[in-house]
């Protein structure tokens, strides 16, 4: 390139930083010219990204410089959020085709481009700026259809100690309106308990506190990992999902069973359809277990055992 099309130094590194993306603002700030910046388009060694934003090479933006333009449109304060957020933060999240900005004030002029402005003051950190990860979350969650991917999210961040259910609880006051919301109290106090499936909650729900069970420990770590201990009695109840249960899993679980059983652990395996369609029947056997090992508590009839009785 001739010396008076350069790129200035503190340009080149800078959009190293920001997945290839400059806006106009840094051009000008770094001193390089309208005139230069005008051949560099002309010539398509840099692409328009939107009005104002620019991509330094001639390749479809990646998803970097998108989460980048975006925030570059969107002025000083405008910080990612909602799936893309999610990503920057390392969640397992689908790559979303638009990347959604929020912005402190109304765009005067919108930028165009592959993003969704909203409206909203939120607080950010990093580099793109992004929500911060508890916002992120109940953005995130509020917006899923099934109970199950709600549980699967907030499960992996609190076992992945990335958050604590008291943090997204505190998080949650400050937002009366978000979707899910009585949903997300309950769930957040099943994950507190080391929950991590929809078959685990029903268990919880249905089985034991309706029934008056002890509380059985949550996803500990014996010959492998289990679902639910009675440590003081030496029960283990085992809850089998497809996923994981077959195949080589199937032969997991039976090995951790013969392991447990050698440490004289009593093991108890229900399925979906157990815990769903007779968690009274369920209850009973645990209770009847538990009472075998010592327990001199009482199974109690819920709702549906004493409906069940009635007819």
């Amino acid at each position: 390139m001739h010396r008076r099309h350069a790129v200035p130094p503190v340009l080149v590194s800078l959009a190293a930083h920001q997945g290839g993306v400059l806006s106009r603002e840094q051009c000008a700030d770094a001193g390089m010219s309208r005139r230069v910046l005008d051949r560099l388009l002309q010539e398509g060694r840099w692409t328009p990204l939107a009005r104002g934003i620019y991509l330094v090479h001639d390749q479809a933006a990646p998803f970097e410089a998108r989460r980048w333009g975006g925030v570059l449109a969107g002025g000083p304060r405008a910080v990612v959020g909602f799936e893309a957020a999610g990503r920057l933060h390392g969640l397992e999240l689908a790559e979303p085709d638009v990347v959604e900005v929020f912005v402190p004030h109304p765009l005067r002029t919108p930028a165009g481009g592959p993003w969704r402005f909203i409206t909203s003051e939120r607080r950010g950190r990093g580099d793109p700026p992004r929500t911060l990860l508890d916002e992120t979350v109940l953005d995130v969650v509020s917006r899923m259809e099934r109970e199950g991917d709600v549980l699967s999210l907030l499960a992996d961040v609190v076992s992945g100690r990335r958050t604590t259910p008291d943090r997204l609880l505190a998080a949650l006051e400050e937002r009366p309106r978000l979707r899910h919301r009585r949903l997300l109290r309950q769930v957040l106090g099943d994950v507190g308990d080391g929950v991590h499936s929809v078959l685990e909650r029903a268990y919880r729900r249905d089985v034991e506190l309706a029934h008056s069970l002890p509380d059985g420990r949550r996803q500990v770590r014996l010959a492998g990992r289990s679902d639910v201990l009675y440590e003081e009695f030496g029960v283990v109840v085992e809850l089998d999902g497809r996923l994981g249960h077959v195949g080589a899993g199937v032969f997991r679980d039976l090995d951790r069973d013969n392991r447990n059983m050698l440490s004289n652990l009593l093991t108890l395996r229900f399925g979906h359809h157990d815990v769903t369609t007779r968690p009274c029947d369920v209850a009973d056997q645990v209770g009847r277990a538990l009472a075998a090992r010592g327990w001199d508590g009482a199974v109690h009839a819920c709702r549906r055992c004493r409906r069940a009785r009635a007819s």
